[in-house]
């Protein structure tokens, strides 16, 4: 008996002192766009509580701007991006920064706008005219040229840009500054809503996919080759938070953008509705068929000199599958 407790009392110290010493997990520095679609889903995770359930620990870095954070991001300001595009990555890679594309988080919701009894039927009818958008170094400008070439437009030739930031767009076009926009939601659910505005062309991912049949995506998480190999548990404990918080915000659309309005600005019932019908499919669960369709996008790039000549290895790691 004294050898049995003997035993049971070293086993138990063993226990002890295996789980008092375990190193914690890490924190780890998040980056995100902290309005719109990014911020709302932040948000969630954040009340709820969600990367708790995944033993991870979150030190969040919003930024008011995707250029911000991707600039942030590229110099090592934070390790893992939430929203960066596989275009800048692919810069990013050409420059020599060895970054990398890990697992999608949102479809490409672009959109062209017109106003409402503006004659523009297509395409085709905006050659020539000014066109407002937020530049071609984006996840909706890369957007854009892919699907308008597919449709046989050369936009940077057919179109007379007008560059401005995505809140300035709109009274570019009430104003009639400018013939159409190039847009994202909730912005789009928002003109929507006033009952002035149509969409002429989009959202770009479900456009693209009658064009392709792939839906294209617009941002993933990403992060250096060098955290990835170090973290691999951490990251595939991300992407698995990021799918918790997507479930639940397809489950509870209407609770969570009255509840988080301030994300989105949709403040009104029709604005609501219209956010219920448009935003929860923008989030990403799986990858389904969007590294063929990065790849495509890529390729089309590269045959027109479009932002980058050659596509640099490595861009994607996938995970998550």
């Amino acid at each position: 008996m004294k050898r049995l407790i003997s035993i049971m009392t070293v086993i138990l110290a063993i226990t002890v002192f295996t789980f008092g010493c375990r190193k914690k997990t890490d924190k780890i520095s998040l980056g995100y766009v902290s309005s719109g679609v990014t911020g709302l889903a932040a948000e969630v995770m954040k009340e709820l509580q969600i990367p708790e359930k995944f033993d991870l620990d979150l030190d969040y870095i919003g930024f008011t701007d995707p250029s911000l954070s991707n600039n942030a991001f590229i110099n090592g300001k934070y390790q893992v991006n939430l929203a960066a595009g596989v275009n800048v990555i692919a810069l990013a890679r050409k420059q020599g920064y060895q970054v990398q594309y890990f697992f999608p988080t949102l479809l490409n919701s672009v959109c062209v706008v017109v106003k409402k009894d503006s004659p523009y039927q297509s395409l085709n009818d905006l050659k020539g005219k000014k066109v407002g958008w937020y530049g071609l170094q984006s996840g909706g400008g890369t957007g854009f040229y892919v699907l308008a070439k597919k449709k046989g437009i050369d936009i940077l030739k057919d179109y007379e840009f007008i560059d401005a930031k995505p809140p300035m767009l709109w009274p570019l076009l009430e104003r009639g500054e400018i013939e159409a926009i190039v847009i994202y939601d909730p912005f789009v659910s928002r003109m929507l809503a006033t009952g002035n505005y149509r969409v002429l062309v989009g959202p770009f991912f479900k456009a693209w996919e009658d064009e392709t049949g792939y839906e294209m995506e617009m941002t993933g998480f990403a992060a250096t080759e060098k955290w990835l190999k170090n973290n691999p548990k951490s990251a595939e404990a991300l992407i698995k938070m990021w799918k918790e918080t997507v479930a639940y915000i397809k489950k509870n659309p209407e609770q969570v953008l009255r509840k988080y309005q301030d994300y989105t600005n949709l403040k009104t019932d029709r604005e609501i509705e219209l956010g219920v019908q448009r935003i929860p499919p923008i989030y990403v669960g799986e990858w389904g068929n969007k590294e063929a369709s990065i790849n495509l996008t890529l390729k089309m790039l590269v045959k027109d000199s479009v932002i980058i000549e050659e596509i640099p290895e490595g861009i994607i790691n996938k995970l998550g599958e």
